[in-house]
């Protein structure tokens, strides 16, 4: 009964930890496009 739970919270913390990074490449994608479009603007 505890293992199951260790695992569940494992998951549940990767999971918290995947949707920071992908929210954390998003922005930096958005952030890329916008210097892109700077340069390609000027």
């Amino acid at each position: 009964m505890r293992t199951g739970l260790f695992i569940l919270i494992n998951l549940l913390l990767f999971f918290v930890l995947m949707n920071i990074y992908f929210y954390y490449n998003i922005c930096n994608v958005i952030s890329y496009i916008a210097i892109i479009n700077q340069y390609l603007i000027y």
